[in-house]
């Protein structure tokens, strides 16, 4: 399998609907309104590090925003509901699976900005290199035309 962004999107987004069956989960912006309550799943970014000859790291840093309601004004204990779903994020939001093998969640944590939920976490992935094609030296001859022997 390919590894992209959007693979490991696609994987978040499955692990959500595992924990959270009937909140809709969204990967980019729509046109259309949105379901309530959703999840909203964003890469905010991604970096390579080396790790041996032929294999590197990519570790991408993922925000998971949580919207309750569209009109967070009238609905009574707001706090109590963001709180709720951010704690069931961290205690059990802690793999994904691409490929049939499960990642750990890193770093993750939980804030409340404007009566919405934002996850933060990173999913590091081992990544093995792309195999360069080895050049063999040839073995040299004596041209014996250019030594003049003809």
């Amino acid at each position: 399998m390919e590894l992209s962004g959007e693979t490991i999107k696609n994987a978040i987004s499955r692990e959500l609907n595992r924990i959270f069956p009937d909140i809709a989960v969204y990967k980019e912006e729509q046109s259309t309104p949105y379901d309530f309550p959703n999840f909203f799943i964003l890469q905010l970014s991604a970096n390579t590090t080396e790790d041996r000859k032929d294999h590197y790291f990519q570790t991408y840093l993922y925000n998971i925003r949580y919207r309750h309601v569209a009109d967070v004004e009238t609905e009574p204990r707001i706090e109590q509901s963001l709180d709720k779903v951010g704690l069931q994020l961290i205690t059990n939001f802690t793999t994904i699976t691409l490929d049939n093998r499960p990642y750990k969640i890193r770093q993750a944590n939980y804030e409340k900005v404007d009566k919405v939920v934002h996850f933060t976490f990173q999913v590091r992935v081992q990544v093995e290199k792309e195999k360069q094609e080895k050049v063999k030296m040839m073995r040299l001859e004596e041209n014996q035309y250019i030594k003049g022997n003809v």
